[in-house]
């Protein structure tokens, strides 16, 4: 009779730990899938992750190019304008000799109010003509 108790007592045990490690191993095992599922799924997002980010900089890098770009085609632009509307041409610079040679004046550079400006000998006593009475003659030298 105390063996029949033993060995229900020792049955009883072993259908409890089989029960408990089945019930474990069962978790553990739903546990185990769970969490690689998890690592997956950071693994895929920080892929996408580093993508947008390689993007981002990409499109900032093409965005200070542009910038730069744009910048620079600008201060051409108004180089370019400069030039075309405020320094004479080489033919007007070339009639401009010819006429001071023409009639022999001597130009020089006088200071008028802290600003150098081109200045010709002219004859005082010789002045008042044209329509508006502001020319003189020049003298010639």
């Amino acid at each position: 009779m105390l063996k029949n108790i033993i060995l229900e007592l020792n049955n009883a045990l072993n259908r409890s730990k089989n029960s408990v490690d089945a019930h474990f191993s069962d978790s553990l095992s739903n546990a185990h899938a769970r969490l690689q599922q998890s690592a997956n799924l950071l693994d895929e997002k920080t892929k996408v992750l580093n993508q947008t980010a390689n993007r981002l900089d990409r499109n900032f890098d093409n965005r200070f190019i542009l910038l730069y770009s744009a910048i620079f085609i600008g201060l051409v632009a108004v180089v370019v304008l400069f030039l075309h509307f405020f320094v004479p041409s080489w033919d007007e610079i070339k009639q401009r000799r010819e006429l001071a040679e023409r009639y022999n004046i001597e130009v020089h550079m006088c200071t008028v109010d802290n600003k150098a400006k081109p200045c010709v000998r002219v004859m005082k006593k010789l002045c008042n003509y044209g329509e508006n009475r502001d020319l003189c003659v020049i003298d010639p030298k």
